[in-house]
């Protein structure tokens, strides 16, 4: 809070915002009583949901916008099967070694340097 009313009254010291905003705090507890710091509290959860549900409901709406799923790594295995048109078709997985009902990851297709660390998709 010191931060926001320092910049919102062009204070210059942040101590000194600190202690205003302290005061400040200080005499709405006070004046108010414990009540109404209950109330405020109540009114930020409120809005604290609504922006929470507003987030999921856009979230919802807006995931073909995605970016795909990450290629993997070695060692990987893909969460679906071979042949079910799912993550493992699309980044040509192979069968795994150890069992080979599962799909892993295809080494065959890692580039140089490539560890399959894509944060944001695949971007091939």
């Amino acid at each position: 809070m010191g931060a926001i009313l320092g910049y919102l009254l062009n204070i210059d010291d942040p101590a000194a915002a600190v202690w205003i905003s302290m005061i400040l705090i200080l005499l709405y507890t006070a004046c108010g009583g414990l009540f109404s710091v209950a109330y405020t509290d109540c009114i930020q959860a409120a809005i604290g949901w609504f922006g929470c549900l507003f987030a999921a409901f856009y979230l919802i709406n807006n995931k073909e916008q995605a970016p795909p799923p990450s290629i993997g790594f070695e060692g990987y295995i893909y969460p679906d099967n071979i042949g079910d048109g799912g993550v493992c078709d699309m980044y040509s997985g192979v069968p795994c070694t150890n069992d080979p009902s599962l799909c892993c990851y295809n080494t065959e297709i890692q580039t140089a340097g490539d560890n399959g660390a894509y944060p944001f998709g695949d971007k091939r």
